[in-house]
């Protein structure tokens, strides 16, 4: 299904710009290793992005980050000090803390900066990071734990079934 928006220009309706793909969605499911707080956020945050509400869309990255510190016990006054505490904790780094923290400050600006107005390209970056960040924490993490976990596991011998 596809909706187009259309415009009254006091005269006619006339296209309201490129129109936009409905159904199916395009949006890959979540990997059920990400806890439901975060899930929900990011969903919402995808939902925003679809409506056309980018501002809104930003701001729920900004609370899945908050979901991913909760679950990750990130301690810290501020969502800065909680990523610091990841960063430390070694639960994430180098580009990833960075992309996490632009996500912070764009989720800031959208909550306090009344004249911004984020835009379409800054909240489809600001999903995919945000998606990096919940495969890189939850999804990467438990499967290079399985690969070690099979990795250090007993080999039987040549002739002996496997344990």
């Amino acid at each position: 299904m596809i909706h187009e928006r259309e415009e009254w220009d006091g005269q006619d309706l006339v296209s309201g710009g490129p129109p936009t793909v409905l159904w199916p969605g395009r949006d890959a499911p979540l990997s059920a290793e990400i806890p439901d707080t975060a899930r929900r956020s990011f969903e919402e945050a995808r939902s925003c992005h679809r409506a056309g509400q980018f501002t809104a869309s930003a701001l729920m990255v900004r609370r899945t980050i908050e979901a991913v510190c909760a679950d990750k016990n990130a301690t810290g006054k501020t969502l800065q000090a909680k990523l610091d505490d990841l960063m430390n904790k070694r639960i994430i780094e180098g580009k990833l803390a960075d992309w996490s923290h632009g996500l912070r400050v764009l989720g800031n600006e959208a909550a306090h900066d009344l004249t911004l107005l984020v835009s379409a390209a800054d909240a489809q970056d600001s999903l995919e990071l945000a998606e990096a960040l919940l495969t890189y924490v939850y999804v990467l993490d438990a499967k290079y734990n399985a690969f070690n976990n099979r990795r250090s596991s007993p080999k039987a011998e040549p002739g002996e079934p496997a344990t």
